[in-house]
């Protein structure tokens, strides 16, 4: 569906990635990961033609629609709601300005010439889905969380995180072919994420996700491409799945390396760095079976109706949660 070749691009002298050769099937599900600052941003942006590649081709399916969320929150125009998700679709918008500009004329004139015009719009606008475009929102905005009280508020009257949320209404409404998310959960607690998960869930087309939120990258991907050494290097599976495949790919690497030392009979020296990410796994295993056991009481006091032993597990899932993303990120860091 979407092929870069020989991709390169650089900031202010230095090189974020060289010759990067790359393809999104349609239908893949990509969560892109790396360290902080290695393109992964700038990548998706050039995908979504938001920039320009110094060197290397972008091939698309012509007229392939994307659709892009930035991980920062845009300023949009206020307007209510339900305007601002059914104004993602020009086409839409512009069928039903030209439907009663035309409904105008007709009042008017009464002449067999503008009755056609009229009735060709209409036909147009129907086929585009225009008397249902609203309930089509309505159904998006409702499965991200919103009431059928917020449609007609303001966006200003929404915070950070919802405003994320409208926003990705907005693009799923429009059925874009590719879909790309910038971090996209940056600004969302655990149920807002969780909307999020199920609204991706029921979206058909390709994605393309570049988050650290490693939980939500297991729901939502099916294949992980991680960023390094200014390269794109392509694991099949979830977050969890490329975790485990990169770490034994690490150890048989340093398993190799150790037997060069060994062979070439030079002095034994201390692997500071290797015994340091030995440690940082260590901590992530004995984290994931603390979350594992916190799940569990979470949903046993749930189940007993026993509300604030549920609260206060689920306020201490939390903050693990965030913990072992701060882990993940560091390892990321330290094992590339």
């Amino acid at each position: 569906m979407i092929s870069l070749i020989g991709i390169g691009k650089s900031y202010g002298g230095k090189e974020l990635f060289a010759d990067v050769n790359f393809r999104i099937e349609a239908g893949d599900r990509v969560g892109m990961v790396g360290p902080n600052g290695v393109g992964k941003t700038t990548i998706s942006r050039i995908i979504a033609r938001e920039e320009e590649a110094d060197r290397g081709e972008v091939s698309r399916p012509r007229g392939s629609r994307i659709g892009y969320l930035s991980q920062d929150v845009k300023t949009f125009r206020d307007q209510p709601l339900i305007e601002f998700v059914t104004s993602g679709r020009p086409d839409l918008v512009g069928a039903h300005r030209e439907l009663e500009r035309l409904e105008r004329l007709v009042a008017e004139r009464h002449d067999e010439g503008t009755q056609l015009a009229y009735a060709h719009a209409l036909d147009h606008f129907q086929q585009l889905g225009g008397y249902s475009a609203e309930a089509e929102a309505a159904r998006i905005l409702s499965g991200l969380g919103f009431r059928e009280g917020d449609y007609e508020r303001m966006l200003h009257t929404f915070s950070g995180g919802w405003i994320m949320r409208a926003a990705l209404a907005r693009l799923l409404f429009q059925k874009p072919d590719l879909l790309i998310l910038d971090e996209p959960t940056n600004h969302l607690d655990i149920p807002a994420r969780e909307a999020v998960e199920d609204a991706l869930a029921d979206f058909e087309g390709t994605l393309l996700v570049v988050s650290h939120d490693r939980y939500f990258l297991d729901k939502v991907v099916t294949r992980v491409v991680e960023v390094r050494e200014r390269k794109l290097i392509s694991y099949p599976g979830n977050f969890t799945e490329f975790f485990f495949t990169r770490q034994a790919l690490m150890t048989r690497t340093s398993g190799r390396a150790g037997r060069r030392r060994k062979d070439r009979r030079r002095p034994a020296r201390t692997a500071k760095p290797g015994n340091k990410l030995a440690a940082l796994e260590k901590q992530i295993a004995d984290a994931e079976g603390k979350k594992l056991e916190l799940e569990r009481r979470v949903a046993d006091a749930f189940t007993r109706r026993d509300l604030d032993k549920g609260r206060r597990a689920s306020r201490q899932l939390e903050q693990l949660s965030k913990e072992l993303d701060a882990l993940y990120e560091r390892w990321m860091n330290q094992s590339g």
